[in-house]
């Protein structure tokens, strides 16, 4: 009640008097201040001489009253969720640490500084991460910064004084660039930094998820699978396999990847004969115009509208190379204008443009293949049905495609939202 009558109050005496202010000011702006005017103005008005104006401006008030009593009482409430949760981590980080390393915590001394050599070091970094892709794929776990391996407090001081903000702001961007770095920008969703006051030094609670994917630390041009088993993170040397099995054989050994190429250049051959269809689109080239002979982004634009469509529907293929009659054109002309102008540039070319436009976690639902039709190379993109909705960057929005029938179509709001609740119920 008491922010209704302060908002109705307000809304009679700050209100309308600005609102006859600048009414007067706009239509006799060379005959005075226009505080006689005003005061007038409202005088007449709370008198009863304008029965309409003063009620309205009353409700304006009270509605703007009520409005901002709700949005500070949630916002009371929310920091004071906040305070309990943070008190209860607090406790829960003693216990923790009394209780010393196990399969869901471990300590670590700082990020980045290195306390023997007193200096900065890389390696202290990519422990780290290496520990929070362990937690990631196993149950998840706590990683403790700033804790030695004995549960002595060293706090987070060393790190700060490395960073070019040089606060707890700083050191969770630090660690979260980190992460989307070395493990993929989605992994960050399973990461929450705590920070603590422990005996007068800040440590850092990193509360790490079980992820709902594989996750892979990047070393050199190699991708490494961690595990945490006990109180130690192992590696995973068995990638290949692994990668096979997730993410349809993308990373078997030389002799499968040409006994599964022999039996998709058969597949590819019947489908180019059979044409476009629900689940199987042409594409001439990824980058060039063969019109106007140039590079246009429009094309890269329209090849990933139809990889978002196949994703957010059944999947399907892709082909590059081939125009819509069927012709093999090959991908000559693209690998003219790529850097690395063979497959491999070709294909790093495509999903760095997935990883940007579509999200670094949409590369999964992709495999490229590389065939050899009539004398020139053609890339068949092998697309998987996605876990979640795919959407588009277009600019400052996000658009959401769809597979139907033989094209790719932009669905709008309405359509988009009963889409998604039905295929993914969010």
């Amino acid at each position: 009640m008491i922010p209704i009558l302060a908002g109705a109050f307000i809304g009679v005496f700050f209100l309308y008097p600005i609102n006859e202010f600048v009414y007067f000011h706009e239509h006799d702006p060379n005959t005075g201040l226009g505080l006689e005017f005003t005061l007038e103005q409202l005088w007449l008005g709370i008198t009863g001489h304008y029965p309409v104006k003063v009620p309205f401006y009353a409700g304006v008030g009270a509605f703007l009253g009520l409005l901002a009593a709700f949005f500070f009482n949630s916002l009371y409430k929310s920091t004071a969720q906040i305070k309990q949760l943070s008190d209860e981590l607090q406790k829960d980080l003693l216990a923790l640490i009394s209780h010393g390393e196990s399969a869901n915590a471990e300590f670590k001394s700082s990020f980045k500084w290195d306390i023997r050599e007193s200096k900065p070091n890389k390696a202290l970094e990519d422990v780290i991460l290496k520990t929070l892709a362990g937690f990631m794929n196993g149950e998840g776990g706590s990683l403790i910064i700033g804790v030695a391996d004995d549960g002595e407090i060293l706090g987070l001081k060393a790190d700060y004084n490395i960073l070019k903000k040089k606060d707890r702001d700083g050191f969770e961007q630090a660690v979260m660039a980190a992460v989307a770095t070395k493990l993929g920008t989605d992994a960050c969703q399973y990461l929450q930094l705590v920070f603590h006051d422990v005996d007068g030094k800040d440590v850092c609670r990193v509360i790490t998820g079980k992820s709902h994917r594989p996750i892979y630390i990047k070393e050199g041009n190699d991708l490494k699978f961690y595990l945490r088993t006990g109180v130690n993170a192992g590696v995973g040397a068995f990638l290949g396999l692994l990668a096979a099995f997730f993410f349809n054989s993308l990373y078997k050994n030389t002799a499968q990847i040409k006994q599964l190429s022999d039996e998709l250049q058969k597949d590819l051959l019947a489908l180019i004969s059979h044409g476009e269809s629900a689940n199987a689109e042409f594409k001439s080239s990824f980058k060039w115009d063969i019109k106007e002979s140039k590079p246009t982004k429009a094309l890269e634009d329209v090849l990933l509208k139809t990889l978002a469509g196949f994703m957010n529907s059944e999947g399907g293929s892709l082909i590059i190379g081939v125009a819509d009659d069927g012709e093999s054109l090959g991908l000559k002309a693209d690998y003219n204008i790529l850097k690395k102008k063979d497959r491999d540039g070709f294909e790093q070319a495509v999903m760095a443009a997935v990883a940007t436009k579509l999200g670094t976690d949409a590369c999964q639902y992709l495999q490229l293949v590389f065939h050899d039709v009539d004398g020139k190379d053609v890339c068949r993109v092998i697309t998987g049905k996605s876990h979640r909705p795919i959407y588009i960057k277009e600019g400052n929005a996000l658009k959401f495609y769809l597979r139907t029938g033989v094209s790719t179509r932009e669905l709008n709001v309405q359509e988009a939202v009963e889409y998604i609740s039905t295929r993914w119920g969010n």
